[in-house]
Formats: C-alpha cells, structure tokens, sequence
C-alpha cells in the first residue's frame, strides 16, 4: 500500500478510458472520504495497492499539477482587444460588436459526462 501504487493507478487511468468511466461511476454522489475509498478498492481490483488516504494524497497532486502558476496567469490575464477614438473597428481581440452576438456559439459549460473527462475532472468530483 503506498502512494507510489496510487500515482502508478492514476497515470494507468489517465490512458484508459473505461477506468475513468468506472472511477466517475464508483465515487458519484459520495462523500470524499467515501470517495477516496471507492478509488482505492477499484485500484486494488486493478491490481494496485493503495489506501484511500494514498488516494486522497494522489488526488490532491492531480489538482496541484493542474493549477496555474503566476507567471502563467499573467499571461491569459487582461485583453488584447484596442478600440480606436471613434469606435469604428476593434483592433486586436477582446471586442464584440452587439449585433454579431447572436451569431457567436454558447459560451455554456456542457456538463462532463462519465468516461469522457480527463482524470483531472474526474478527481476534481471527490
């Protein structure tokens, strides 16, 4: 039981679809203790050994690993987008005109839906 088990469990997943998909299944609408658990047991019936306290340290990795630093949210921070004196055309991005809007696709987040996330979603969830 280690949490080098744990780490190897997660790096198999993040290749395997279908272990996502059991991982979203196994930890919906638990706990995150009974979340941590629920990874640990589908970990040990894939051959991985690892305790749910070794889960929720792997997890808590993930999410670090995942994290912006500094330097690169300077980086998508602010606009581009100039407007000049008199309005007339945006230069750079950043600017919309009103009536264009409607023509523009959803700006809407779609719900993740099992097996179809990345493991970072799916550790996310617990």
């Amino acid at each position: 039981m280690s949490l080098q088990s744990a780490n190897e469990f997660i790096s198999t997943a993040t290749s395997s679809p279908e272990i996502i998909a059991r991982i979203a299944d196994a930890i919906t609408g638990k706990s995150p203790t009974d979340a941590a658990q629920a990874v640990s047991d589908l970990g040990r019936l894939n051959g991985f050994e690892f305790t749910a306290e070794d889960a929720i340290q792997a997890r808590q990795a993930v999410l670090q690993s995942q994290r912006l630093s500094e330097d690169d949210l300077d980086g998508v921070a602010g606009g581009t987008g100039i407007q000049d004196q008199f309005g007339a055309k945006p230069v750079g991005g950043g600017f919309v005109s009103p009536d264009v809007l409607g023509a523009l696709p959803s700006n809407e987040t779609k719900p993740v839906l099992p097996g179809t996330g990345t493991i970072s979603d799916v550790a996310a969830g617990w």
